[in-house]
């Protein structure tokens, strides 16, 4: 609604929501009418905490990094649902090739099972299901690698040490407006960390 707003030139302003939801908590009422009021109070007083609403473009870089690490998250519940499943039957499998296509996995799975009809009915669907994850996964890291490499900021970051596709999108999706931190140490708050106890050179 704020970017559609901002659109049509609208005034328009995004407050901090956990802490107007405090000063509301505080009202003895409990209604939608009451909070409206509250609401209405804060605007008048200029009681309230601007937020800044992220932009399209790095809620897009987010859906797709959610995207890539929801599918590799499935490849590995599926890889370790197999392995569990197959400890019962007494078959243990080996290790597995680095890389998304994890076609190793597959064929490992597939010579276990040969020859009990049982147990291939009951993997083939879990076989197809990771085929199909992995093939997605591929495709999907491929557009991440091609978007760091259109994106002039990713390729800037990425020439830092140990900063890859991922972390420098990661970075632009969370912290797109980098004037929004007055100190360089600010921007590990963002990411979990505690900016006492990492210094930046």
């Amino acid at each position: 609604m704020t970017r559609e707003l901002v659109k049509r030139d609208a005034p328009v302003v995004c407050i901090d929501a956990r802490a107007a939801h405090k000063v509301l908590s505080a009202r003895m009422n409990k209604s939608d009418k009451s909070d409206a009021v509250g609401l209405a109070q804060l605007a008048r007083t200029g009681w309230y905490g601007e937020v800044h609403v992220k932009s399209e473009t790095s809620d897009q870089l987010r859906l797709i990094l959610s995207a890539r690490e929801r599918l590799i998250r499935i490849r590995m519940d599926i890889e370790g649902q197999v392995r569990g499943l197959l400890k019962a039957y007494g078959i243990r499998l080996g290790p597995v090739n680095a890389g998304y296509n994890r076609k190793s996995f597959r064929d490992q799975l597939s010579a276990a099972i040969k020859g009990d009809r049982s147990l291939e009915m009951i993997f083939a669907s879990l076989i197809a299901v990771h085929e199909t994850v992995c093939h997605e996964t591929t495709v999907i890291d491929a557009s991440v690698q091609r978007l760091a490499k259109d994106t002039p900021l990713a390729r800037r970051l990425t020439s830092i040490p140990g900063v890859g596709p991922i972390v420098s999108l990661s970075f632009i999706a969370t912290h797109r407006r980098c004037d929004a931190v007055w100190q360089s140490n600010g921007c590990w708050c963002l990411f979990g960390a505690d900016p006492e106890t990492v210094s930046i050179r």
